[in-house]
């Protein structure tokens, strides 16, 4: 969300995401947010897409920020296509600080490689600001209760320990 507002004031890319939408319809992002005078905010563009899901608008394929988060979904997608063993499930947390060393051997020794890296290497990047965004506690709670349907079973789909609170929120 934040990524597409950024884009909100770069013209080429809108006048591609323009583009992409005239030849396939069914990508929606340029319409959805860049023609009117005001990007949405966050509530609305959850609205938006939920909307747009429940009317059975299926088609609606960018953005898909909200079904971003359906990991259960989409994990299972690709367990059809590929062996259970072909995949190696990471918290996002483990690529940063103390355990990013422990983490990118732990992923030389999955992908059979040896860990060739240099320390100096590992720097921050795509580093957003999200001083003074906040979601409102009606949007939070919504998408709370949604992925708690949507991810159901992620922990042991992918063996981690998720204590995400979309995870445990009570109904």
């Amino acid at each position: 969300m934040h990524m597409y507002r950024q884009i909100a004031h770069e013209p080429d890319k809108i006048n591609r995401f323009a583009e992409i939408e005239r030849v396939e319809p069914r990508y929606k992002l340029y319409s959805k947010y860049y023609q009117s005078e005001q990007f949405p905010d966050f509530a609305k563009t959850v609205d938006i897409e939920l909307q747009a899901d429940m009317s059975g608008q299926d088609g609606f394929v960018e953005p898909g920020i909200v079904r971003r988060g359906f990991y259960v979904e989409q994990i299972e997608h690709w367990l059809s296509v590929f062996d259970r063993e072909q995949f190696l499930f990471l918290e996002q947390e483990s690529l940063r600080g103390n355990l990013l060393k422990e983490t990118l051997q732990r992923i030389a020794r999955f992908l059979e490689v040896p860990p060739e890296w240099k320390q100096s290497t590992f720097k921050a990047k795509h580093v957003r600001s999200y001083e003074g965004m906040y979601i409102d506690s009606k949007t939070k709670t919504k998408l709370f209760r949604l992925y708690k349907k949507k991810n159901q079973g992620l922990n042991e789909l992918t063996g981690l320990v998720l204590n995400w609170p979309c995870l445990v929120v009570s109904d």
